[in-house]
């Protein structure tokens, strides 16, 4: 009877250490970190000019619009925007 207490009770501690791992990590999927200090996510991106090459792969439609024939999607996007793939800048 002892034995069956013990293996039930390391069972319950099991049971209960897995739902606080699994609440844990859905914590973190849920609730991000948010970004402190650094440089600004848009300086980041932002690019010096010299180091920019025209894109290749693509076609120009007319008003703007370009047809990128990178990915078989062929995304008709504006330009200097990124289709589906988000390959094309």
């Amino acid at each position: 009877m002892k034995y069956n207490k013990k293996v039930n009770l390391i069972k319950v501690k099991n049971i209960i250490l897995l739902i606080i791992v699994i609440l844990i990590i859905t914590a973190i999927f849920l609730f991000p970190a948010k970004e402190k200090g650094g440089i600004p996510i848009d300086a980041r991106l932002r690019y010096d000019e010299r180091s920019l090459v025209e894109a290749r792969y693509y076609q120009k439609l007319g008003d703007n619009l370009v047809q990128c024939n990178l990915c078989f999607r062929g995304c008709i996007i504006k330009e200097e925007r990124r289709g589906t793939c988000r390959n094309r800048a």
